[in-house]
């Protein structure tokens, strides 16, 4: 998309950590923290604020702008056994989108969204994005040089993504979810 200007603050932090245990392994730890402060689009003389929105729906293929998004992942290598837990953690934001001209939560869910069972939904109840928290474990295991066995579970709690009325990625006429954020937690929980 063509703008005049995009300006946005914020800070990202990541700290990374491990211990040798001896006998009982090698522990590491990977946490990261954005936290984003403004983002503002300026197009046609028009300054717009989009932190905590669903906007700039032209740049970020309609995910949105949560304001906070972060992570922390545990490691244990023993021998050559691996498991890794991991939290991942993406925060709430409004539906609206000023510089798509959606400013109020009626414009965004619009007046055709229904749910696949022919609900409609009320409005107010959709107007922001709730926060997403998803917990996965992987495990390795090196057998021989030339085997490595790996295993994974996503969504280790089945928890299912927040209400998205406004992307299009999910579409409003099956299960509303934002697939840039919440993926993991919609595949496998489908509750139609």
């Amino acid at each position: 998309m063509n703008a005049g200007a995009t300006r946005t603050t914020g800070f990202d932090i990541d700290i990374r950590a491990h211990y040798d245990a001896g006998y009982y392994g090698r522990f590491t730890m990977d946490a990261t923290w954005a936290h984003l402060l403004t983002y503002q689009r300026t197009a046609n003389g028009q300054t717009y604020e989009l932190a905590d929105t669903h906007g700039p729906s032209g740049v970020s293929g309609d995910a949105g702008s949560p304001k906070d998004r972060s992570s922390l992942q545990w490691s244990r290598q023993r021998g050559a056994l691996t498991i890794s837990p991991s939290v991942n953690f993406v925060g709430h934001f409004d539906l609206t989108d000023p510089s798509s001209g959606i400013p109020t939560c009626n414009t965004a869910i619009g007046s055709d969204a229904r749910f696949l069972n022919g609900v409609t939904p009320l409005n107010s109840q959709f107007c922001s994005v709730g926060y997403y928290l998803q917990t996965d474990i992987d495990g390795a295991y090196q057998i021989s040089s030339h085997l490595h066995v790996h295993a994974a579970v996503t969504n280790l709690f089945n928890k299912v993504p927040p209400v998205d009325m406004q992307t299009y990625g999910g579409g409003t006429y099956f299960y509303p979810y934002d697939p840039a954020y919440d993926q993991g937690g919609a595949v496998g929980c489908w509750r139609g």
